[in-house]
C-alpha cells in the first residue's frame, strides 16, 4: 500500500474516528440528554413540603419549590449551552484540521518551496507535520477513550 492510498482512506478514517471520541466525550461529559430530561427538575431534588399552618405554610412551600426549580432550569441550562458551544467549536476546529489534513500533500510541496526560498517560514511545515504527528499518535495511544480496559 503506497502512502497516498493509506493517507487518503485509513488517514482520513483514523482521523474522523477520533474527531467522533471527541464529540462523543463531550456529549458524556456534559450530560447534555439527561440535563435537557430533567431541565425543570428541582436542583438537588430540593423539595419542600408544607406541614400545617395553613395558606402562608402553603405558599412558603410553594415559592420555595419554584425558586428550587428555577436554580436548576438556570444551572442546567448553562451547563447545556456550555457544553454546545464547546461541540460547535470541535465541529469547527475538526472540519479545519480535516480540511487541512486533506490538503497537506499537494500544500506541503509549496511549503517546502517557501521554506527554502524565504528563510522565515521554515516554522510552517514543521508545525503541521507536528500537528499531524500528534494526531496520528493520539489516535494510536487510545483506541476507545470510553473504555478503561487496555
Amino acid at each position: 500500500m503506497n502512502f497516498f492510498s493509506w493517507y487518503y482512506s485509513a488517514g482520513i478514517k483514523k482521523l474522523t474516528n477520533l474527531y467522533r471520541s471527541f464529540l462523543i466525550i463531550i456529549w458524556d461529559n456534559f450530560s447534555i440528554s439527561l440535563l435537557a430530561k430533567t431541565l425543570f427538575a428541582p436542583w438537588k431534588r430540593d423539595i419542600v413540603m408544607a406541614r400545617g399552618g395553613g395558606l402562608p405554610a402553603l405558599f412558603q412551600a410553594t415559592v420555595m419549590n419554584l425558586t428550587s426549580r428555577f436554580f436548576g432550569f438556570l444551572i442546567r441550562s448553562i451547563t447545556i449551552l456550555s457544553g454546545l458551544v464547546i461541540m460547535m467549536i470541535v465541529v469547527v476546529l475538526g472540519a479545519i484540521i480535516l480540511v487541512t489534513f486533506i490538503a497537506f500533500p499537494a500544500t506541503a510541496a509549496i511549503l517546502l518551496y517557501l521554506t527554502f526560498s524565504n528563510s522565515f517560514l521554515w516554522f510552517i511545515p514543521v508545525l503541521l507535520m507536528g500537528i499531524i504527528i500528534y494526531i496520528f499518535q493520539f489516535n494510536h495511544r487510545i483506541k476507545n477513550p470510553l473504555c478503561p480496559c487496555p
